[in-house]
């Protein structure tokens, strides 16, 4: 991108309103959320890059948490 890492956070702020990083997090979250019906939790952690299903699964609960405050 050739951009300096704070101007990269300081652009994602600006035009999405968070973070590189919390906006990857999100849409792995909601891509899993999608799969979900159609697959295995191993085969969908495994496609995003997670080690265990159950890495997976506390991060899916812990979104959904979060989600629910907002």
């Amino acid at each position: 991108l050739q951009v300096s890492p704070s101007t990269l956070k300081r652009l994602f702020h600006e035009h999405l309103g968070t973070s590189p990083r919390e906006y990857i997090h999100r849409t792995r979250m909601e891509y899993a959320r999608e799969l979900r019906p159609h697959y295995q939790l191993k085969e969908i952690a495994y496609l995003l890059g997670y080690k265990h299903a159950n890495d997976l699964s506390r991060a899916l609960s812990l979104y959904a948490q979060r989600r629910r405050k907002t």
